[in-house]
Formats: C-alpha cells, structure tokens, sequence
C-alpha cells in the first residue's frame, strides 16, 4: 500500500468518524428539544388543568353570589313594601292626631263656654 491511500483511508475513516458524530450531535440535540418540548407541554397542561378547576370553583361562587343577589333584592322589597306600609300607617296616624287634637280643642272651649254660662 502506497501513502497516498493510507492517507485517503485514514481521511475518509475520519470523515465518516465526523459525520457520525455531527448526525450523534444532531440526534443528542432533537432528544433534547424533545424532551424541553415534552416538560414545556406537561407544565402548559398543568397550568390549563388548573386555570380549569378554577374556572369551574369561580362559576360556582359566581352561581352563589348572583343567587345570594336576588335573595336580598327579595328582602329589600319586603323591606321597602313594610317601610311603605308603616309610613302609611304613620301618615295615618298623624292625621288621627290632629283630628283628635282639634276635638279636644274644641271640646276644651265647648267647656269653657258652658262654664262661663255656670258663672
């Protein structure tokens, strides 16, 4: 064997030897992005399973407060027909008060003008 294809022989060995490890290299670095993807995509469906649950939790705080809601809105028209009612009542008996106020004036000078008559 001459030199020169001891040389051509060693130099395609060492070409093939660094293909092999450019292709190793580019295999090792797919693994690798494989494997961030995988945990990127793991911690998003975390974070989506999560988000979910508390979506569902705040829809059914929301479905109890709007509940809560109307009952109060109940309340406060029960409230405000009573407060309606006593001030009715209250008009009412005002006006009873006066009305008895003037009768008793009027009885007062009723009895003044008779006992003037007695003197």
């Amino acid at each position: 064997m001459s030199l020169i294809t001891i040389i051509v022989i060693v130099v395609a060995v060492l070409a093939v030897i660094l293909v092999a490890r450019a292709a190793k290299g580019q295999a090792d670095a797919r693994r690798q992005e494989r494997a961030r993807l995988e945990r990127e995509a793991s911690g998003h469906r975390q974070e989506g399973d999560a988000n979910a649950a508390r979506a569902r939790d705040l829809s059914r705080q929301a479905r109890s407060d709007r509940e809560a809601a109307r009952e109060h809105a109940a309340a406060a028209e029960e409230h405000n027909r009573a407060a309606t009612d006593a001030e009715q009542r209250a008009d009412d008996a005002e006006r009873r008060v006066k009305i008895a106020g003037h009768a008793a004036a009027r009885h007062d000078e009723e009895a003044a003008r008779r006992e003037r008559q007695l003197s």
